[in-house]
């Protein structure tokens, strides 16, 4: 207590839901030792639910403040003000903002009015690797500015903690790895159970059950599944899904509770969509028009979810963002095998060596641009990485064993990001089976430096190889096209340099940056050339990462362009 008065902490949210989805623990914290619980929110969006009702009943006081999601909105002036005025009228002793737009109101308002100290949790920051140069632009600059005004920031995932550790102005700087779960809550259900809340959910008998959980927005990317679906409904080959749980002798004899998936066709599976939010109507539509529907139930945000992941076999989470996701610990605490995209947050929970089974065997592998290389395929084929990067006949190999035993209907190579930029004088470590390649010692320091870059040697290197193996797959004649691979200009300029300083010089030093980014450009072109030359039907690109229109025009040959909703989902942990 001061004095008197009872100590208040306010809470900072942008939308409602987030607070008792994932915080009533630390506001029971807070009320043991005698604050009172103030709360700060837009109440008219909910998230994590359609009301409210929460709240009811918790002792947290709430204040309606009008947040917006995005930035740029000159709604946000007002919000200022709202805060202002609330931080000024209730002296709070302890601020504690979540969310990209709580946490930069709340710390706005606080350094205003002298409130704090302020605690900020990021829950997955917008800049990370791999995100456009559009939030490196924008965020990076926005939170290491505001990390000024910050007393303590807390980091869900490493990536994240590393950076902020390295880059920002916080007075404390620490990682607490996710929201954390009460696993008691989480159990294996008998078989008789599982059957019944089945049943319940309307899943037709003998299905096997996939279940993923989120928002229906378009990070979460619950469409890849859908589309995963129709292919494999469409797919000739009856065998879709092998996954396996060992059974110890004592669960044999309980009820069940041990189980076996074994291989099965499209016809017994059936995908369970947790939650809701602004795709669900164009989900649907989409279900209906790929004849899925039958295949796939909406259920809506439930309070039962302990229940569903005990009912369900496998968990998908193929997620373009997350801080650190706690759907994928209530999974893992469920005991469910979990296949998930390759993602900070993700790759925290999985660690170093990702798994699909109890047994710790690695089953797929990441990265491969376009393609799926799971370390099962490598050996069932007796080709493996690296030595696949490096020789022409191996990488042929593989992407006609990928092809023949997955579910692609094409060839296609290079398996990896960092041939054009090694090319162009990156230094990069090979990897292994289940790392890919990266770059270890970029190249330039500047975009002034641009003219250093040397021109791409396609008779040598691992652009030869590439080559090599396109006209292999070619005299073999599939009959399936040949997919040729290029990275994008934006993500091959930021391994040839640092990104952080690439993306501050593309505003700082537009000319030369221009200089560079045409430079970039004209020598993947040039590769993209040579991969129609050797004898690739189709150059797959990410169209987001395209410099101007102009760079698909001048190629002047046939040309995929895929979202990065398509060109991402290939990537699982």
């Amino acid at each position: 207590m001061e004095g008197k008065q009872r100590r208040k902490a306010l809470l900072v949210t942008h939308v409602s839901g987030f607070v008792p989805q994932f915080e009533m623990n630390n506001v029971h914290i807070l009320q043991k030792m005698g604050y009172e619980v103030h709360y700060a929110s837009n109440f008219h969006t909910p998230s994590y639910g359609t009301d409210n009702h929460r709240l009811d009943g918790t002792g947290i006081i709430c204040h309606q403040i009008d947040f917006v999601r995005s930035p740029f909105d000159k709604r946000n002036f007002q919000v200022y003000r709202q805060m202002v005025e609330l931080m000024r009228r209730e002296n709070f002793s302890l601020v504690h903002c979540h969310t990209p737009m709580g946490g930069v109101m709340a710390r706005l308002a606080a350094h205003a009015t002298g409130t704090g100290p302020v605690i900020y949790t990021a829950h997955g920051f917008h800049f990370f690797k791999g995100a456009s140069w559009k939030n490196w632009l924008f965020y990076y600059p926005m939170e290491k500015f505001l990390s000024r005004y910050t007393d303590q920031q807390i980091c869900i995932n490493r990536e994240d903690y590393e950076l902020a550790k390295r880059k920002f102005h916080a007075r404390y700087v620490d990682y607490v790895p996710g929201v954390g779960i009460e696993e008691d809550n989480f159990f294996k259900m008998g078989e008789k159970e599982r059957q019944k809340k089945r049943e319940s959910l309307g899943v037709p008998p003998g299905r096997v059950v996939l279940l993923t959980s989120g928002e229906m927005i378009p990070r979460k990317n619950q469409e890849v599944l859908f589309r995963m679906l129709a292919k494999l409904k469409d797919s000739e080959k009856e065998s879709v899904l092998s996954l396996e749980r060992n059974e110890t002798a004592d669960e044999q004899e309980d009820a069940g509770t041990g189980r076996r998936v074994e291989r099965c066709s499209y016809e017994r599976l059936h995908l369970l969509l947790c939650g809701h939010g602004e795709l669900k109507e164009y989900l649907q539509d989409l279900a209906a028009q790929l004849g899925i529907a039958d295949h796939i139930s909406f259920l809506g945000y439930r309070e039962d979810m302990a229940e569903i992941f005990g009912a369900s076999d496998i968990f998908l989470f193929p997620s373009f963002q997350e801080g650190l996701p706690r759907a994928m610990l209530e999974a893992m605490a469920s005991g469910l095998p979990v296949v998930c995209s390759e993602i900070r947050g993700n790759t925290d929970l999985m660690g170093e060596e990702w798994t699909l089974s109890e047994d710790g065997s690695q089953k797929i592998c990441p990265g491969g641009m376009m393609n799926m290389i799971t370390t099962d395929l490598m050996d069932r084929s007796g080709i493996t990485w690296p030595e696949a990067h490096l020789n022409a006949e191996m990488m042929a190999d593989l992407a006609q064993a990928n092809y023949e035993n997955g579910c692609f209907e094409n060839v296609g190579v290079p398996f990896c990001m960092t041939i054009e930029a090694e090319s162009m004088g990156a230094k990069i470590t090979m990897g292994d089976r289940v790392h890919e390649p990266h770059v270890t010692e970029y190249a330039l320091h500047s975009v002034k430096e641009w003219e250093k870059i040397r021109p791409m040697d396609m008779n040598s290197g691992r652009t030869k190889v590439v080559l090599d193996a396109i006209r292999i797959l070619k005299s073999r004649n599939l009959d399936v096209p040949i997919i040729g691979n290029i990275t994008g200009p934006v993500s091959t300029a930021s391994s040839v340099m640092e990104p952080v300083i690439f993306y501050k010089e593309l505003r700082k030093k537009r000319e030369d940056a221009h200089k560079y980014m045409e430079l970039v450009a004209d020598e993947i072109i040039r590769f993209a050339r040579a991969q129609i030359d050797a004898g690739a039907d189709i150059i797959r690109a990410e169209q987001e990462r395209f410099w101007d229109q102009n760079y698909l025009r001048n190629m002047r040959c046939t040309t995929l362009t895929v979202s990065l909703t398509i060109s991402r989902q290939k990537r699982w942990v």
